[in-house]
């Protein structure tokens, strides 16, 4: 009995094992082919097809070859039952890759790539795994095979045997997670090339047949450019497929095709750009129709790219989101700069770390990038990771068909230098990140040469000013194209000579001013009445030491100039705003810029400067509004006036002259450091403040409570080493309160490295009803500037309070830390259900703004301004996720903008209006 047992158990577990493999279909290709048939099998663009000894033999002789066996009626093929593909053939070709196609429930055919050994010279059985694929389901009509896929020119002739194709029930276990090797660095940005793939394909074949109009980049493509050193990817794809019906779902047949291509890449440890191919349009019933015309709404692209980061946001190797290829000719009612503009936000309100990267208009060319692109400098992308693409080819017309020879389209070895350089230096200027998406050359015989040195002559442009880029373009689709440089019969196509060179672009050190145009910083001695050949005119006195002019007035107008040589030019299309840092220790107010251009005539701006200042201080002249600047082919003279006119008691004082410099944009002043008060109070700490010897200390809708109890109570906060403060930068100190006692003075402490206490009083007003804004100018303040940084801030509000005033109340709204003299508005208003007027902010230069109503998932904020003016409104709740973010241009007089928010639930929002200059801020309650 017991050696009966063990022989029962190995019978019933060799039952199991041959139950765990039932065979359901099996074709042993016994037969003979008839029609390039057999078994049932269409045998298809193979050639030579024959049967011996169930042995089927094919000789490859086309791109795609393959056998395809359509389910007759009577024959069911269920995939409940069938779980796994089994092929057995001797591959003796040099492809790698396999491919197992199948009709079931979609509407179009799935795929399933495997690996075969190439070259090989005995059979082997390959098992493709369907259980785990959610299309393997329904009823299906068809399987097919192409082995290889795809077969490259060099290998037709080529021979595959095949011995059976099986299907069986066997469940194989869950294939190994694909590697996942480190990803080269960001920085130094990668080189790459586009691969041919789900953008290939005319407009009059959208969305066309898969494998027929278009396909996926394979494995052995990705293996040859990894091969190469050219990690980057630009993986183009279109609407039409990705999307078949606006608004609606992705397709998961395209949708599992481009993340299969993803993984792979990240397998290899590549970079994968998604390009959107689409050039600002979409084919509709065979039409193409232009982004925000009739029925194809700008809502539209922001649906299906929202849809997309939602897939693509937790890759690791996706080096951005190329939002939209070429878009050129847009609606003037939908410009480029506004769609793009939309989508940063939906795609950001999804993803906040992905790369954007934002082709620019008229084709993206990048000669043409300032004439047609300039605006797009003022995107605005809370996560601030956009990268600007721009495209160029050389031949006459820019095209990249290349039609003509070498010398018929006028190229030369500095043609691509010439044509990228406006695109690279507005990147510099603008201190922006840029990549160039495409380029080529041919590879014509005659002029191969020569093409070469243009190419290699813009690529080490590009290098060295840390721009990388991608060719176009590769992918056996292009086959003998002239531009293209995938390998013909295994062979390197004549372009990879240089591409080969440029892996990666250099890094660009960072930390000097990019946008400096002209700058002249007086460090040469006055020599022949010049200084930096800047001249001086009508002052009693000039000299220069240490880099600083120092400037007597004698009468009433005074000024020094300068005319530019034809080796350094002013052109006035780039540099859009002079700057001057200077102290006036004169009583005047008021200097001017001047300048003459090709018309001759002088032109001013007036602008404001401090009197009798103790300090250096910079002062902007913005010109990029004066058509009077703008409009000139060239600057011949520029000059300042200090002061202008002068007044008879500025007589003998002295102006004097740190730097001059001209820039082509400004960094936007920096945000105010504010608290808000948002949080609640645990712990005697609200936001990291400390809360000392007041009582009662509580939060309410963004409203610090306070009960003054003794003679000294403050509210102090010791600044973190991870966020320093620079006194330097944030000169004024405001503080949003209602003081309920019977003081009027509070004081604004500090403390930096010195350790020592220092304060500044200030007068507030006693037993208020409202809240006011209390600002502390600490510009003038040597105690506060001459901090290397600063370690404690502390309001005493108010301070001392006398034993009458114990036990009544303080309540604070805000505190900020600003740069400049008009510190950040913050009203709060209690509760908008219906319109109404807020209450509202008038600034020093006569401009209101404020939020009128707020229901129903619409903001309506209205503005006066005197003069026409751009700006970014945002909107976002406590938890600071942004709801509404977009530039509009306010005219002169009042506006009321329209903002629409996705939700608007009942709680506190904050609506804030910044102009590069400052940031008005409401807190809104919503019922």
């Amino acid at each position: 009995m017991t050696r009966i047992f063990p022989l029962i158990l190995l019978v019933f577990c060799l039952c199991l094992s041959a139950a765990a493999q039932t065979i359901t279909h099996a074709w042993d290709f016994n037969s003979s082919v008839v029609n390039n048939q057999v078994d049932g099998w269409n045998i298809v663009n193979f050639t030579n097809a024959n049967t011996a000894n169930g042995i089927l033999s094919l000789t490859g002789s086309a791109r795609f070859n393959h056998i395809r066996y359509n389910v007759p009626s009577g024959v069911t093929i269920n995939p409940l039952q069938s779980k796994t593909a089994i092929i057995r053939l001797k591959n003796e070709t040099s492809e790698t890759v396999g491919r197992l196609y199948f009709w079931g429930s979609q509407a179009s055919a799935v795929f399933i790539d495997f690996d075969i050994t190439p070259n090989d010279s005995q059979f082997r059985e390959y098992k493709i795994d369907l259980s785990r694929d959610t299309a393997w389901t329904g009823t299906i009509s068809a399987i097919r095979f192409d082995v290889p896929t795809t077969l490259q020119t060099a290998y037709y002739g080529q021979q595959v045997k095949v011995d059976y194709v099986k299907l069986s029930t066997e469940v194989l276990p869950p294939p190994a997670p694909l590697p996942k090797p480190t990803m080269p660095a960001r920085e130094p940005a990668p080189f790459g090339i586009n691969l041919a793939g789900a953008g290939f394909g005319e407009k009059q074949n959208m969305p066309g047949v898969y494998m027929q109009h278009y396909e996926y980049p394979t494995k052995a493509e990705l293996d040859y450019w990894k091969a190469k050193g050219l990690n980057l990817v630009r993986f183009s794809f279109v609407w039409e497929r990705i999307q078949k019906s606006l608004n609606g779902p992705l397709d998961n047949f395209e949708l599992t095709q481009m993340k299969r291509f993803v993984d792979e890449a990240r397998a290899r440890g590549m970079w994968v750009l998604l390009d959107f191919h689409n050039y600002g349009r979409r084919v509709i019933n065979g039409n193409e129709v232009i982004l925000g015309a009739s029925g194809l709404p700008v809502a539209t692209v922001t649906d299906v790219w929202r849809k997309l980061a939602l897939v693509f946001k937790d890759y690791d190797n996706i080096w951005g989101y190329g939002i939209m290829n070429e878009p050129h000719d847009m609606l003037p009612t939908h410009p480029w700069f506004e769609i793009a503009q939309d989508l940063i936000e939906e795609i950001r309100d999804v993803d906040t770390h992905t790369p954007i990267v934002v082709g620019g208009d008229r084709w993206s060319s990048g000669y043409h990038w300032p004439s047609y692109s300039d605006n797009l400098k003022n995107l605005y992308d809370p996560s601030n990771k956009l990268i600007f693409e721009a495209h160029q080819y050389f031949d006459a017309n820019f095209s990249g068909l290349y039609a003509n020879s070498y010398d018929a389209d006028q190229v030369t070895p500095t043609t691509g230098v010439d044509r990228i350089a406006p695109f690279v230096n507005w990147l510099k200027q603008n201190n922006l990140k840029g990549f160039v998406g495409e380029y080529s050359i041919p590879d014509d015989a005659a002029d191969l040469s020569r093409w070469r040195v243009t190419l290699d002559n813009m690529l080490a442009y590009m290098k060295a000013n840390g721009v990388n880029g991608t060719y176009w373009a590769a992918g056996p689709r292009w086959g003998a194209n002239r531009m293209a440089v995938e390998p013909l019969g295994g062979v390197d196509r004549p372009q990879m000579t240089v591409l080969q060179n440029y892996l990666t672009a250099d890094v660009v050190p960072t930390g000097s001013p990019t946008n400096q145009t002209h700058v002249w910083d007086f460090n040469g001695s006055l020599t022949n009445g010049l200084v930096d050949n800047w001249s001086f005119v009508q002052y009693g006195s000039v000299s220069a030491a240490n880099g600083i002019l120092s400037l007597t007035v004698s009468q009433t107008y005074n000024h020094l100039k300068h005319q530019p040589t034809a080796a350094n030019a002013i052109n006035p299309a780039v540099s859009k705003y002079a700057v001057i840092r200077l102290k006036n220790e004169t009583p005047d107010t008021k200097a001017r810029f001047y300048w003459r251009g090709a018309d001759l005539a002088a032109h001013f701006v007036e602008f404001t400067i401090t009197a009798n200042d103790t300090q250096f201080k910079e002062y902007v002249v913005n010109l990029t509004q004066n058509t009077n600047w703008s409009g000139q082919s060239t600057i011949k003279e520029i000059r300042f006036d200090l002061p202008s006119p002068s007044s008879a008691s500025a007589i003998g004082k002295i102006v004097r002259v740190d730097q001059v410099k001209l820039l082509s944009a400004v960094a936007p002043a920096p945000q105010p450091l504010t608290w808000n008060f948002d949080a609640p109070v645990t712990n005697y700490m609200v936001e990291n403040w400390v809360i000392v010897n007041y009582t009662n200390a509580s939060t309410a809708n963004g409203i610090l409570n306070l009960i003054a109890p003794v003679t000294y109570n403050h509210i102090k906060l010791d600044v973190p080493a991870a966020s320093p403060i620079d006194p330097a930068v944030y000169q004024y100190a405001t503080i949003k309160l209602k003081n309920g006692t019977a003081e009027t003075k509070a004081r604004f402490y500090w403390r930096g490295p010195d350790l020592a206490a220092h304060y500044a009083e200030f007068t507030i007003t006693a037993n208020d009803a409202t809240f006011k804004e209390y600002t502390v100018d600490l510009s003038q303040i040597a105690a506060w500037a001459g901090q290397g940084t600063i370690k404690q801030i502390r309001f005493d509000v108010p301070t001392p309070v006398q034993a009458a005033s114990w036990g009544a109340p303080v309540a604070i709204d805000f505190i900020s830390l600003a740069a400049t003299a008009s510190p950040m508005q913050t009203l709060n208003v209690s509760s908008i259900s219906q319109p109404l007027v807020a209450e509202g902010s008038l600034l020093e230069d006569q401009r209101q703004w404020q939020v009128v109503s707020a229901k129903d998932g619409v903001f309506q904020v209205m503005a006066t301004v005197p003069q026409e003016e751009r700006g970014q409104l945002l909107i976002s709740d406590l938890s600071v996720r942004k709801l509404y973010s977009k530039l509009h241009t306010l005219p002169k007089g009042t506006t009321v903008l329209e903002a629409k928010v996705k939700r608007m639930a009942a709680g506190i929002y904050v609506v804030t209006w910044y102009n590069g200059r400052e940031k008005i801020t409401q807190k809104v309650k919503v019922n």
